[in-house]
């Protein structure tokens, strides 16, 4: 999937580990989209919400390994992440 108008303006990297979720704030950069990037080995969900987000597999959107997903960021400032069969890592990327 290409994203051709899409301009990065902060990143970052988390670990989604396997069975638990963690939560932590998004790259912070100047814009509405946060470019979600599952690096593998495993598929992993994620939650856009406040400092107290918690996703489960039922709650979250899954992301498959070496895939990406656009989500709009709105008032939402953390990211949670979870792996689903084995821990993932995840690479972000904020940006208009």
């Amino acid at each position: 999937m290409a994203l051709p108008s899409f301009a990065p303006s902060a990143y970052g990297t988390m670990a989604a580990p396997s069975g638990a979720s963690v939560a932590q704030a998004i790259p912070g950069g100047a814009g509405p989209t946060l470019l979600v990037t599952n690096m593998g080995p495993s598929p992993a969900v994620v939650l856009l919400g406040s400092s107290t987000v918690v996703v489960t597999p039922a709650t979250g959107v899954m992301i498959l390994p070496n895939q990406s997903l656009a989500l709009a960021v709105a008032s939402n400032t953390y990211i949670a992440a979870m792996g689903t069969q084995a821990a993932a890592i995840l690479n972000l990327a904020q940006g208009t």
